[in-house]
């Protein structure tokens, strides 16, 4: 069991997990997208830890809800641990979490097959983190989109 309430050990587990890259390519189409370049100019190349150590709620708050709309799943598969995080310091209730979760962690938007292809090229500790963490938000009974989450699907990993 991960202590999820003791953020800095929480960060060195997902380090621990999930691969830094130094070069971190996102695809020009975002640049089509409606404020698209303020999301391309945020990630491309800054890796999901660099992210995460200058994470400003009120100035990346709306980048991050776009992210989940604009990135490929690929794309997005590596930024994961950035999000994971970001949910657990969203104390504001900022919309980012919601798009998380409705688009890469319940099968409802990508459809089961889709979406159970994507869980599973994370490797099993991966897998381990992303179980922990949407158990621990689903215990918080107000929310219901995490809730949604491991009951639809996480739960299969207890």
């Amino acid at each position: 069991m991960i202590k999820l309430e003791d953020k800095k050990i929480f960060l060195t587990e997902l380090y621990e997990a999930f691969p830094i890259k130094n070069n971190c390519e996102v695809s020009l189409n975002i640049l089509e997208q409606y404020e698209g370049e303020t999301v391309y100019c945020f990630f491309y190349g800054h890796s999901w830890l660099e992210l995460i150590s200058n994470l400003d709620f009120r100035m990346d708050g709306d980048i991050l809800e776009k992210a989940c709309l604009y990135l490929d799943k690929n794309e997005f598969r590596y930024y994961f641990p950035l999000y994971i995080y970001a949910s657990l310091l969203n104390s504001e209730g900022w919309a980012f979490e919601y798009s998380f979760f409705m688009h890469f962690l319940t099968p409802d938007f990508m459809g089961e097959d889709t979406f159970f292809g994507f869980i599973e090229q994370f490797d099993e500790l991966q897998k381990k983190l992303i179980y922990e963490f949407v158990k621990y938000k689903s215990e918080d009974e107000r929310d219901l989109i995490a809730i949604d989450a491991f009951n639809s699907y996480w739960f299969l990993y207890s």
